[in-house]
């Protein structure tokens, strides 16, 4: 079922996502209607071929594989299989939409780059080694685990804490982005979260003055 989704204006200037051929851009955008809660969606090019762009002659797989493979080697989605079976993440899904609360939760699978992997194949598509997920806690960040598949962990306490600090909705976008950058990068889990919390924010206080900005 298709859904309403935001639009961010960053969108339209992001250097990287420019590079690609416009077709593809809105191929991308139209990804965003058909994912669930938690951006994520099963692999079915030809299905989504006609859901999103129906009167066009394209290659959902061609675009697929080069959304997967762009924005320098990090991908704007996630090509991953989990029992035989192939899913999209869309990444930084949490930073650019928020699905209302009463949207139902997600049936896929997260995909997690904790667990061993093997190497990309060539379709860009990435095979778990390993299916020991835990079932999922918050996505509301209620609670001291943030989310299914989620790498920044913290007690409730200290989660108060730094929201008494730096305001809830700051909190909870820089764990969203860590946790983006975490799965992205395949960088193992930080020691001291709560100090990494903080050096993020300091970061992105920084770029803000800056001017600069990534979608």
């Amino acid at each position: 079922m298709a859904r309403i989704r935001y639009m961010h204006p960053e969108f339209f200037i992001d250097d990287d996502l420019a590079k690609l051929n416009y077709a593809i851009r809105l191929f991308f955008a139209g990804l965003w209607c058909h994912a669930d809660k938690e951006g994520r969606l099963e692999y079915k090019p030809d299905k989504l071929k006609v859901l999103i762009m129906p009167y066009d002659k394209i290659s959902p797989v061609k675009f697929l594989e080069t959304l997967s493979n762009s924005k320098n080697g990090t991908g704007y989605i996630k090509i991953y299989e989990i029992d035989g079976k192939r899913y999209i993440q869309i990444q930084s899904w949490n930073k650019y939409q928020h699905p209302h609360h009463t949207e139902k939760e997600s049936l896929i699978p997260a995909y997690n780059s904790d667990l061993t992997v093997n190497e990309p194949l060539s379709n860009g598509v990435i095979t778990p080694n390993l299916l020991d997920t835990p079932l999922s806690l918050s996505s509301s960040l209620s609670l001291p685990l943030i989310a299914y598949g989620s790498h920044v962990k913290l007690k409730e306490d200290t989660y108060k804490l730094l929201c008494n600090e730096y305001g809830k909705q700051k909190i909870d976008d820089t764990i969203n982005n860590m946790n983006d950058y975490i799965s992205m990068h395949g960088k193992k889990p930080y020691k001291d979260y709560a100090a990494a919390i903080r050096a993020w924010i300091r970061k992105d206080l920084k770029e803000g003055k800056s001017g600069k900005k990534t979608w």
